[in-house]
């Protein structure tokens, strides 16, 4: 199996976050970096966020700050749409890697920090004027943290899964997109612009992905056999959860202003 370093002496506590955020098993994660190398977002659309930033009015004076960054493709399309400023923090050092090659190659490296660590103990010295938190918690708790970050009435960009309208609640389904934007405003923030993926979209990106996914699977296992039961393992959740995002529920972006004042 391919030895790739995760991180500086990371805690077994950190890989198994870093491994559930990717929906992996933990022995998977020296494999990513090789499984996803043609893959530069994983999920949301990069070219969504910029377009969003900038119709907000993110431009050249703002500095972003992205939790969670990955191999920095929403970054990436931010900083060349608006000409902002942005970092980045991730805790798998192979994915910051990328990000740091992919904004030296897009020509936008000078206004990029990538930085290799857990977004738990990150302690930025100063505010934002808005970000980013993808994939990585859940929407409230996710805005929760944000706004330690970002400075009041910034703007942030977020994402969760929601349960379709046609389903009933129950216990082990995620909220509506309705209720989950009247969770948000009772808070006192606002929700600017929302979108929820539709079965085809869904279909449409982890079609892509897994094909992709598949590939680079097979790929490994030629040559370290012992890998096959990872990869299995990987290529079945996959499915799982397109099946699963077609289904019950579907994945949506929010863009946020946060509200202007603290509240105790």
């Amino acid at each position: 199996m391919p030895n790739t370093p995760i991180a500086s002496n990371p805690s077994q506590q950190l890989l198994t976050r870093i491994a559930a955020s990717l929906d992996v098993p933990t022995a998977a994660l020296p494999l990513l970096p090789e499984l996803f190398a043609h893959l530069d977002a994983l999920g949301t659309s990069p070219k969504r966020v910029a377009r969003w930033f900038q119709s907000a009015g993110v431009n050249k004076s703002d500095h972003l700050i992205d939790m969670g960054c990955g191999k920095g493709a929403p970054a990436i399309a931010v900083v060349r749409a608006c000409a902002c400023r942005i970092t980045g923090v991730d805790a798998f050092a192979p994915f910051i890697q990328s990000a740091v090659a992919a904004a030296t190659a897009a020509h936008v490296a000078d206004r990029c920090n990538f930085i290799t660590q857990d977004i738990h103990t990150c302690r930025p010295r100063q505010r934002f004027s808005a970000g980013m938190m993808l994939s990585l918690l859940p929407a409230l708790e996710g805005i929760a943290f944000m706004r330690k970050l970002i400075t009041p009435g910034g703007l942030l960009i977020i994402d969760d899964a929601v349960r379709t309208p046609r389903e009933p609640p129950a216990d082990d389904l995620p909220q509506s997109l309705k209720d989950l934007c009247e969770a948000i405003t009772s808070q006192g923030d606002r929700v600017l612009r929302t979108h929820t993926m539709t079965p085809r979209e869904v279909r449409a990106l982890d079609a892509n992905l897994y094909t992709r996914i598949a590939r680079q699977a097979r790929t490994i296992a030629a040559r370290h056999p012992r890998s096959k039961p990872i990869l299995r393992e990987i290529l079945r959740r996959q499915q799982e959860a397109s099946t699963l995002l077609t289904g019950p529920i579907r994945p949506a972006l929010l863009l946020i202003q946060l509200r202007n004042t603290s509240r105790s």
